[in-house]
């Protein structure tokens, strides 16, 4: 007997099978007050024998419900939260399976299932704080003197009501009293059927977001990366809206990655950033501090696209370099994440002397004075390690910076401070040029900005590009090692000002005529044409081609091309395109395809 033979007697018995998206098998059962879940699997042990294993668990239609409620979103399969969890596992091993062993192991579960007290298990959730629990068992008291945890203030999100766990707790536990979510718990489906989490990550998608499952999306910008996870729940006549948002820079994964898998660097892309400490909300821990809610009255496309640009305003609002400084205090710290990000940011700033102190300290015995955990021998290692080997960059910008020189580096200086005022985002590239970018629907606008001396009067020349969001972030997934700004289309025409003083009324048409020129470029042509391109195409432009390819959905395309390249037929691609390049690019298509050709 194998998995797959089990799962079929479970059909015949009733019980309702489901894989989850790491291949592993579930399976429920609904009693009158309680529904039984069982993970399970077969295990051949060859000739000798074989072992069926059932582990059990069981929850309420009530009881994930109102998990939703407090948690702002819907979950993403039915029945994700359990009340009981049984220590035992009801598994059989026989020397060959028949369809009465499985019998058995269910009766068992079912046996235990039906023993189980739900009300005492709700009264010992609620003495050890569960808000939940207080709901279903009508404490509403109790919920109302319940302190919430607090958030940041996230400025671009202040025109909304915002709703706290307790709130929807309050909300739920009055709603189930009542008998107003009878229809739901029943499990029938509401008169005004809501937006599904599917449809929503499909709008979101047309702004430029990334994602493979629903709900959990990314962003490459010029300068950082975004995570963004967000789900809802319709509450009577509103919408909760549960937003998670968290951004991080490359150096900074860098850093973390390596102190915290000694010493192994780990290419970064949106998707393995190092857990962030620029978060929306403030909060760490994904269901239960981390995040922001917001309660809408209609959820469609138009609030959904209002609700992405806020995210990316709130994105590019963080000073991660001011961040990174305020890591370096010398203080206490406790937590484990807490010292990485402390001793990543100490080397990144390069105060090699700090680390090296926290080495004698250690030496000494008296490192717990600062760092406290059983990590922190190791990570001060790799810290110092990683220090000494980033002093080379750092005295790298101090070459490019003194080959500017200081007056130069000032009036570039003075230029970045007044783009920053016009909500330009500034940064150096890894060339240390000085660039600033603008978002505008799902495009990003590109300026290098630069002195040129070679005239009587020296001038800084402004060059300018256009990309999309959508673009930029894929061609980073599939090559990693590319910067994170991708040029789409370049402008032809060279702005320049003179460097005497920063005529701020130039500069506001300056970037007033970039931006004009970017909004009438037909991006989705280039797109299209990119993806038209043969398989011998230059180097750059090949990269294009599968980057246009993925963002047009071209499934069948890149299947061919990996089946080709399988065959060692290289189609002609040039050498720097590998067979694990066309595979990246076919998973990002595979997950891509049904979002974005809507919007071409």
């Amino acid at each position: 007997m194998q998995t797959k033979d089990a799962t079929e007697i479970l059909k015949s018995l009733g019980w309702e099978p489901h894989r989850d998206k790491m291949g592993d098998m579930f399976a429920y059962y609904h009693l009158p007050d309680r529904i039984v879940r069982i993970h399970y699997g077969v295990i051949d042990y060859g000739q000798d024998s074989g072992r069926l294993w059932v582990s059990s668990s069981l929850t309420t239609v009530a009881y994930c419900l109102g998990c939703e409620y407090i948690n702002g979103k819907e979950s993403q399969y039915q029945y994700e939260d359990m009340l009981i969890s049984s220590e035992e596992n009801f598994g059989v091993t026989a020397l060959e399976f028949f369809e009465n062993h499985v019998k058995v192991a269910l009766n068992k579960v079912l046996a235990w299932a039906q023993e189980q007290d739900i009300e005492q298990k709700l009264r010992e959730e609620s003495a050890n704080h569960s808000l939940i629990a207080k709901a279903l068992l009508g404490d509403i008291e109790a919920l109302r003197n319940y302190k919430s945890i607090s958030q940041l203030y996230t400025p671009e999100f202040s025109d909304y009501e915002k709703m706290t766990q307790v709130e929807r707790a309050i909300f739920f536990a009055e709603a189930y009293k009542n008998n107003e979510l009878d229809d739901l718990l029943a499990r029938k489906k509401p008169k005004q059927r809501s937006i599904s989490l599917t449809t929503a990550t499909r709008i979101l998608k047309t702004e430029g977001w990334l994602a493979t499952e629903p709900g959990k999306m990314w962003l490459v910008l010029p300068d950082r990366f975004i995570q963004f996870d967000f789900g809802f729940i319709r509450l009577h006549d509103d919408y909760n809206v549960h937003l998670e948002a968290e951004i991080s820079n490359e150096e900074i994964s860098v850093a973390c990655h390596y102190i915290h898998d000694s010493g192994k660097y780990r290419k970064i892309s949106a998707t393995n950033i190092y857990q962030s400490f620029n978060t929306i909300g403030g909060g760490l821990f994904s269901g239960v501090d981390k995040g922001i809610d917001i309660r809408v009255e209609t959820l469609n496309e138009q609030e959904l696209i209002k609700i992405s640009e806020r995210i990316i305003q709130w994105a590019r609002a963080q000073d991660l370099q001011g961040s990174i400084e305020g890591k370096t205090l010398v203080q206490k710290y406790n937590y484990n994440t807490d010292i990485i990000w402390h001793l990543a940011c100490l080397a990144l700033t390069g105060k090699i002397n700090v680390l090296k102190s926290y080495q004698n300290l250690l030496a000494l015995g008296t490192i717990s004075e600062h760092l406290e955990s059983n990590i922190v021998e190791k990570s001060v290692k790799y810290a110092v390690e990683f220090a000494e080997k980033h002093l080379k960059i750092l005295k790298e910008r101090e070459v490019a910076d003194a080959r500017i020189g200081v007056q130069s580096l000032a009036f570039l200086n003075t230029v970045s401070k007044t783009l920053k005022m016009m909500n330009w985002t500034v940064y150096r590239d890894k060339n240390y040029n000085y660039n600033a970018y603008f978002i505008s629907k799902d495009r990003i606008i590109n300026i290098v900005y630069s002195f040129d001396r070679k005239g009587k009067i020296p001038v800084v020349v402004f060059k300018a590009s256009l990309s999309t969001l959508a673009f930029s972030t894929a061609h980073r997934d599939v090559f990693f090692e590319k910067p994170q700004y991708i040029a789409l289309k370049e402008a032809e025409e060279v702005y320049t000002v003179s460097s005497v003083e920063v005529e701020e009324g130039k500069l506001k048409q300056i970037c007033a005529d970039i931006l004009e020129w970017a909004d009438q470029q037909n991006v989705n042509q280039i797109i299209y044409d990119y993806a038209a391109l043969p398989t011998d195409s230059e180097f750059c432009l090949a990269e294009f081609h599968l980057i246009a390819l993925i963002l047009t959905g071209n499934v069948k395309k890149l299947k061919f091309y990996k089946e080709s390249f399988q065959r060692k037929n290289y189609l002609g691609f040039v050498d720097t395109i590998t067979r694990y390049d066309i595979d990246k690019a076919l998973t990002l298509a595979q997950g891509y395809r049904t979002f974005f050709q809507k919007t071409l």
